[in-house]
């Protein structure tokens, strides 16, 4: 009877470890979505000449502010940094 309640423990742990794993990868899962570099052309390099303008220090993304003059007039481009914590 002990070895059959151990057994019926065992199992009950497993299934809230399986359930706990699952709730944690749902989770998880929009995190790894949001930083996803699918957005940006990895084969092409751009370079920028021009004045910062603003440094932005914030979580998760840290950003620089460039004023570049472009064919007509100024623009303004957002070079995106990664977290200050890696």
């Amino acid at each position: 009877m002990a070895a059959a309640l151990a057994q019926g423990d065992f199992r009950m742990s497993a299934t809230r470890s399986t359930a706990l794993l699952l709730a944690t990868l749902l989770i998880a899962a929009p995190g790894y979505a949001h930083h996803s570099g699918a957005i940006f052309d990895h084969d092409r390099m751009v370079t920028l000449t021009g004045k910062v303008r603003e440094f932005q220090w914030t979580n998760p993304h840290c950003w620089i502010q460039v004023t570049v003059a472009g064919a007509s007039s100024q623009e303004e481009w957002s070079v995106e940094m990664g977290s200050r914590a890696r």
